[in-house]
């Protein structure tokens, strides 16, 4: 195939890949768009992945196998964007999926708006147990924002895209718009986190991004070698951070439009690794980087117009919190550490709550619902589960496999029933009031710890 031909450029870093490679891999030889590239950036694996992509280079002339010095899957996607020569480029992690028909789609939809600067899509994350594959669907935009589907987006008219979408790999890229905007990933070693900054730069950057609805890149949450699930995540964090934050220094017209944006995101997704770290052991050095970062996030934020001072304090959860990282560490870390311990407590109590119930029903079938349910199968709970919900189309429907009913209906069907509302106090006192008020029992009715999408996957009680 010439090159000119070539609509979209799959770039899939590896090292080790196996056992999950193998079906990444064919998932993007088996699109349904043939006129694609697929450059495999290879880090030195040892394990026959490498090799299985040379027996398919002798079947298929459009894979490449490329190999890497650095061991750094920014350094490794940094590689395939030089050597891509489609129009667009798309990114499949080594254990990972993707749906037949997702480049087709993606590009098709490109076409169709006069070929913008990125086309995003959602996402499954999904978890293997006994054989069985179980999901959570995740839009590419925010409820409030959906109805921006189809449409040309920006940030300027979008601004929900920055907090929503931290992921690559359910996109294709403009390839002329990543090279002349010079956008390019962090070449830290390892492959955690350093997608974050790619996708917020491209979000900062892009004039035309479109967002479709339709979901197609399966996001594995189960293997256990993930960097992602090792020691020390919130150093990767801090790398990223620091990242942006040059970017951001770099171009003061961004900076001072939506530089609250970065300290507010990267102080919540640091925080979330940070007391999980701290709950283990932490190498050596580790407190040495925090007290650098915090040192440079502070001349950031001082650097900052004083507007966006003023919302980087009450966007964040904690309105003091920033105050306390930046002007007393310990006492931010003694806060920290305990509520990262009572939030271990909260669901330890909640894991004794359900040791004897054989009947629960998650109150909401949304993303808070779904991540609560898959939280559950992945602690171990084996009791029935189903799905309540107020959204008249679910009901009588299934979502991962559970059940879902009016909550007139479960309340009617399950009297004796245990009700989990997830993580959502500002509707708790009324939909506890609504489940009474249809013969649940008052005593059944829990709150459930607010658990994300992440979250669930992680934490274990």
């Amino acid at each position: 195939m010439n090159n000119e031909n070539i609509k979209v450029s799959v770039i899939m870093p590896n090292l080790n890949g196996m056992p999950y490679f193998k079906k990444a891999f064919d998932s993007v030889i088996g699109q349904s768009l043939n006129e694609i590239e697929i450059i495999v950036v290879d880090a030195g694996s040892g394990d026959g992945s490498d090799e299985y992509v040379k027996e398919a280079q002798k079947k298929d002339k459009r894979v490449k196998l490329i190999y890497s010095e650095k061991k750094s899957m920014g350094a490794q996607y940094n590689i395939g964007i030089k050597n891509a020569n489609g129009r667009y480029i798309g990114f499949c992690e080594s254990d990972d999926y993707i749906d037949e028909q997702m480049y087709e789609v993606l590009y098709e939809k490109a076409a169709e708006h006069d070929f913008p600067d990125a086309v995003k899509a959602g996402f499954y994350m999904f978890f293997t147990r006994d054989g069985k594959e179980t999901s959570i669907r995740r839009e590419a935009l925010l409820p409030g924002n959906r109805g921006e589907y189809d449409k040309i987006i920006n940030i300027n008219n979008t601004p929900g895209m920055y907090h929503r979408d931290t992921n690559i790999w359910n996109g294709i890229y403009n390839t002329d718009f990543l090279r002349t905007g010079n956008v390019m990933f962090n070449e830290t070693p390892g492959a955690a986190f350093q997608d974050h900054d790619f996708a917020k730069i491209v979000d900062f950057l892009a004039g035309r991004q479109v967002c479709v609805k339709e979901c197609f890149y399966h996001y594995r949450r189960d293997n256990d070698l993930s960097t992602a699930y090792k020691p020390n995540t919130s150093l990767f964090v801090l790398n990223e951070w620091e990242y942006m934050m040059d970017f951001m220094n770099s171009h003061n017209e961004i900076k001072d439009k939506y530089g609250d944006f970065v300290l507010v995101d990267f102080m919540g997704f640091f925080q979330g690794q940070y007391f999980k770290n701290r709950s283990g052991n932490v190498s050596l050095g580790f407190e040495d980087k925090v007290e650098h970062i915090k040192n440079k996030a502070y001349k950031y934020y001082l650097s900052l117009p004083f507007g966006l001072r003023a919302k980087c304090k009450t966007e964040l959860k904690g309105k003091c919190e920033i105050d306390l990282f930046f002007e007393n560490i310990d006492i931010y870390r003694e806060l920290g550490d305990f509520k990262y311990k009572k939030h271990k407590e909260e669901l330890k109590i909640v894991k004794e709550l359900l040791s004897d119930k054989e009947k629960v029903i998650i109150v909401g079938a949304g993303e808070l619902g779904q991540s609560l349910a898959m939280f559950l199968s992945i602690n171990d709970y084996r009791g029935d589960v189903s799905f309540c919900d107020n959204n008249k189309n679910l009901h009588n429907t299934e979502l991962m496999g559970l059940k879902v009913y009016s909550i007139e209906d479960a309340a009617e069907k399950f009297k004796d029933g245990f009700y989990i509302i997830p993580g959502s106090f500002k509707y708790y006192a009324e939909l506890s009031a609504q489940l009474e008020s249809c013969g649940a029992d008052r005593k059944n009715i829990f709150e459930f710890p607010n658990i994300d999408m992440h979250e669930c996957f992680e934490i274990k009680w």
